[in-house]
C-alpha cells in the first residue's frame, strides 16, 4: 500500500454526491436488496467520469496493493466504507469513499470495513510505520517495531486485501527483477512501496 494524494473534489460530484446518496439511502430503506447504480449526466455515467481523477491520483495502481498496469476492465472504483452498510448509504458518491482498486482488492475486501483498516490518502499514512517487506518471500508483514496499535492495523490491512496472496508475493518478485535490471522506472512498474529501498 502506497501512500497517495487526494485530489479535489471533482465538480460533478460537488454538484450531486449528497443528492446521489440521499436517493440511494431511500431506495435501499424500502428495498434492501436495491443494487447502485451510477446515474447519468448527459447520458454518461458518473463513474466514468471521475474515473481519470482517480487514476490521476495513484498514477493508474490501485490504490490498495499498487499493482500495474490494471487488465481492462479491471480498473473498478470502491466505496471504502461498503456502500451496503446501511451507515454508510448516503456515502455512496462521496469523493473520500472512492477508491480506484484492481479486481484482486475489490474482491478480496468486498464488504469488509473496520474503522483500524488503513486508508493510502490518509494524511499521517506512511509504509514503513505499519509494514515492512519481506525480501525473500516478497510479502508484507507488519513492522516489528512500531507500535502495537499500529501492527494490529498492518495486519488488519493486509488480511483483508489479501495483500500477500501468492499471485501479488510472485507478481511482486517478477517486477522488483525488472526494476533491479534498469529496463523499467519505478513508475512502470507495480508496488512501488518496495523501490523505496533502494
Amino acid at each position: 500500500m502506497r501512500r497517495f494524494n487526494r485530489e479535489d473534489l471533482p465538480q460533478i460530484l460537488i454538484d450531486n454526491w449528497k443528492q446521489i446518496g440521499d436517493n440511494y439511502s431511500q431506495r435501499r430503506i424500502v428495498n434492501p436488496g436495491y443494487a447502485f447504480s451510477w446515474p447519468q449526466i448527459n447520458n454518461i455515467k458518473i463513474n466514468h467520469l471521475i474515473l481519470r481523477g482517480l487514476q490521476r491520483q495513484t498514477q493508474e495502481h490501485c490504490s490498495y496493493c499498487d499493482n500495474y498496469p490494471p487488465k481492462i476492465g479491471d480498473e473498478t472504483i470502491d466505496h471504502f466504507k461498503p456502500k451496503t452498510v446501511p451507515a454508510f448509504y448516503n456515502l455512496v458518491a462521496n469523493w473520500e469513499n472512492l477508491y480506484l482498486a484492481c479486481k484482486h482488492c475489490q474482491e478480496a475486501k468486498g464488504t469488509q470495513y473496520s474503522e483500524e483498516l488503513l486508508r493510502p490518502d490518509a494524511p499521517d499514512y506512511n509504509f514503513s510505520d505499519y509494514f515492512i517487506y519481506d525480501f525473500d518471500e516478497h510479502k508484507l508483514t507488519p513492522n516489528p517495531i512500531a507500535a502495537p496499535e499500529n501492527q494490529n492495523r498492518a495486519q488488519m490491512t493486509f488480511n483483508i486485501f489479501q495483500l500477500n496472496h501468492t499471485g501479488l508475493s510472485k507478481t511482486r518478485k517478477r517486477n522488483l527483477a525488472c526494476y533491479r535490471s534498469g529496463e523499467f522506472k519505478e513508475d512502470e512498474l507495480g508496488f512501488r512501496f518496495i523501490y523505496q529501498f533502494f
